[in-house]
């Protein structure tokens, strides 16, 4: 569905806007390897260890969207898709930021020709994923983050183009649960 031809249409122009990412590894940086256990739009498994993207926040499962086709679709499935796409079409090098007893919160760039671009970025700025927010102090976690989803809504890109969809910041403030 998605091919590396949809990546590098919507990444060559964030890369030139958004270049300053620091491509030299440390010891604790990591790729992304092929056929990781996806769990969400921003959480994925590999060897045996839970990873998600810090500050990103994908459509929550089971929540839907209706296409331009009049078709209803499952937001977070869209969103897994999008992720998987990048995973699938670009080499994706992470590093740990935070942990938790469950989980390792990561920020991760990728490479798109000689270009290095924050995943994150990228995800927002096509539209599929969101700026994730710190509830108990109502601001973003990333603020390049919430400009890139300003921009993709301003745009009308990926899930705002279509006139509803269920914003996932706002499902989870609502609910209290703000750990999704």
């Amino acid at each position: 569905m998605f091919k590396s031809n949809f990546i590098k249409l919507f990444i060559i122009p964030i890369a030139l806007l958004h270049s300053s990412a620091n491509a030299d590894e440390t010891v604790n940086d990591f790729y992304v390897k092929k056929g990781v256990t996806l769990l969400s739009g921003d959480t994925w498994r590999q060897d045996e260890v839970k990873y998600q993207l810090y500050g990103v926040q994908s459509c929550l499962r089971g929540t839907s969207f209706i296409n331009a086709a009049n078709q209803q679709l499952d937001c977070g499935e869209a969103s897994m898709k999008i992720l998987a796409s990048f995973f699938k079409d670009v080499p994706t090098i992470c590093r740990p930021i935070l942990s938790s007893d469950t989980t390792t919160y990561v920020n991760c760039k990728i490479k798109v020709d000689k270009e290095i671009v924050d995943l994150g970025t990228a995800l927002i700025s096509i539209g599929f994923h969101f700026a994730a927010r710190d509830f108990k102090q109502n601001t973003p976690l990333n603020i390049t983050y919430q400009a890139a989803e300003k921009n993709a809504f301003k745009t009308s890109s990926g899930l705002w183009n279509y006139n509803s969809f269920p914003h996932p910041v706002e499902i989870l403030k609502t609910q209290g649960n703000h750990n999704e």
